[in-house]
């Protein structure tokens, strides 16, 4: 017994250094990984958690892998040649993906601070037009008007110009040719009613081209849902139609060709068609665009709206 005592005393004579380097990392990464706890706690509390962009899981495995690789290479007994192959590995995947993961990593970390978009919001990032239902550290996830779900990595994104259609409202153009022989004043007036129908506010009309056919006009009106832009457009084409078959004027886009014998004074234009009856449990168009991209913001929202409640009764009612 005495024997196993003096040998112990021994082994941490000789290596006292080693432990103390091991001890010395252990402690220093249970700190570290304390105040990061804190830290995220704190955030909770002032309800910025959602704007930070690492997870808390991701900080504290950082830490501890750090603490591992730092006690390998200070044990005596680990071979050089297994320290070496480590920071092979760790050079290798950094010098391949510094191009594209790092690149996407901090262009993620930007687009967190400055937030030129956010989930819910109506954007084209890249040629990409829908409704951002995810914004991750390395890519942004956008379903279209297709229902497709894309990705676009957040170096494109960042270094793009981006299309945010939800801040401001977004401007509605439709264009429409309409003969000669019809006052551009009464064409106006017309466009006007029609976008006043569909709900647009701030509506106004220009003569965009006085063309070889019939004159050019565009009706343009602001709409504030834009989560409505592609069911509103279609909405308003209907009414334009409506209101110039109900003054019986027809519209000439590009132009008009008919070759039946038909009497001078017998218009083509559709006869007007009335109120289309409303069709129950018919979803609106948006609705199956991007049901998917709904449901992810819609949930996300409820859980940081349960967050910020309970924040509210902790701060009220403190543990």
């Amino acid at each position: 017994m005495v024997s196993i005592f003096n040998s112990l005393i021994e082994n941490l004579t000789l290596h006292w250094i080693n432990v103390f380097y091991i001890a010395s990392i252990i402690i220093f990464s249970t700190i570290l990984t304390i105040f990061l706890n804190i830290f995220y706690k704190n955030l909770k509390q002032k309800g910025k958690i959602q704007n930070f962009p690492v997870k808390k899981i991701w900080l504290n495995l950082g830490v501890a892998a750090a603490a591992i690789v730092l006690i390998l290479t200070g044990l005596p007994g680990i071979s050089n040649n297994i320290v070496r192959l480590i920071g092979v590995v760790i050079g290798a995947i950094v010098a391949f993906s510094s191009s594209t993961l790092i690149a996407n990593f901090m262009s993620g970390i930007l687009l967190k601070i400055i937030e030129p978009y956010k989930e819910g919001d109506m954007v084209k990032l890249k040629n990409i037009f829908g409704k951002v239902y995810h914004i991750g550290l390395l890519h942004t996830e956008v379903q279209t008007p297709f229902r497709e779900i894309v990705n676009v990595p957040n170096l494109v994104t960042i270094s793009d110009i981006i299309t945010n259609y939800t801040k401001g409202g977004y401007l509605i153009n439709v264009d429409v040719s309409i003969g000669y022989d019809i006052s551009h004043n009464k064409v106006e007036d017309m466009l006007l009613h029609a976008m006043k129908l569909t709900g647009l506010s701030e509506p106004f009309v220009l003569v965009t081209d006085l063309g070889s056919y019939a004159v050019k006009y565009r009706a343009k009106g602001i709409i504030r849902d834009v989560t409505k832009i592609i069911s509103t457009e279609s909405r308003l084409r209907k009414k334009i139609l409506d209101e110039f078959s109900i003054n019986d004027i027809e519209i000439l886009s590009p132009f008009y060709v008919n070759m039946k014998n038909v009497p001078y004074n017998k218009c083509i234009m559709a006869q007007n068609p009335g109120k289309a009856p409303a069709k129950i449990g018919e979803k609106k168009p948006e609705e199956v665009m991007y049901e998917r991209a709904d449901k992810e913001v819609t949930k996300k929202n409820k859980k940081r709206a349960e967050k910020n409640i309970s924040h509210a009764f902790k701060k009220i009612i403190p543990e």
